[in-house]
């Protein structure tokens, strides 16, 4: 999951970690334009969250307002993808704007599940549905919480898993609105509300170690 925190603090060393090809694309063709005009870090990680609390109301309506939901989110994502490029064109690099970018992203990641599982309450899911939309919505965060506690642990960049398509973990958000507009909504919500969990008790009990001994 993407958590704006490209830019991230190790004692008092700034890192840059590599980025994916559907991030730089999002650096060229969104955070530079809008640097251009103005728009600083703080503004665009604002925007972010109004855009993903936005799209947490209308999911939570139903499905007659998940397409309009979903296009909150493909912004909402795309302006968490350009942060670092924010961060660098607005030279807002402090440890304050860095929480605030996390936060959001972690609010609003957690936010669309929830809210997705609560909009789908009247499916053939029924009041699971919820249960899914908080497991995948605890699961989101939690994942990477981890990533960050392992690079802690190991003192390395590894929270980005680069793939020969130029692509890292945190463009899989990508997915989400385009699985909503295809009407795989119940589809999205069983495998997150499955898949990530399991997939977070796996990263926990494949590291145990050095999680309970650090």
């Amino acid at each position: 999951m993407a958590f704006s925190g490209d830019l991230f603090k190790r004692g008092a060393l700034t890192v840059m970690k590599p980025i994916g090809l559907l991030r730089r694309i999002s650096h060229a063709c969104v955070a530079r334009l809008a640097s251009a005009i103005g728009v600083t870090r703080n503004q665009a990680i604002s925007a972010r969250f109004a855009f993903g609390v936005l799209a947490a109301l209308l999911l939570t309506l139903g499905p007659a307002w998940f397409s309009a939901a979903a296009g909150l989110l493909l912004i909402g994502i795309v302006l968490e993808r350009c942060d670092d490029e924010f961060a660098r064109l607005s030279r807002q690099h402090s440890p304050r704007s860095d929480h605030y970018a996390l936060v959001s992203a972690s609010l609003c990641n957690a936010l669309a599940f929830v809210s997705l599982g609560i909009g789908m309450r009247d499916s053939e899911l029924g009041l699971a549905a919820i249960v899914m939309g908080l497991f995948a919505g605890f699961a989101v965060v939690l994942v990477p919480w981890l990533v960050r506690r392992l690079e802690v642990i190991d003192g390395r960049c590894s929270n980005e898993f680069a793939t020969s398509a130029g692509l890292d973990a945190a463009d899989v958000l990508l997915l989400v609105p385009f699985a909503i507009w295809a009407g795989w909504a119940e589809g999205l919500l069983i495998v997150a509300g499955y898949g990530v969990p399991t997939f977070a008790s796996a990263l926990y009990l494949t590291h145990y170690r050095k999680f309970t001994s650090k």
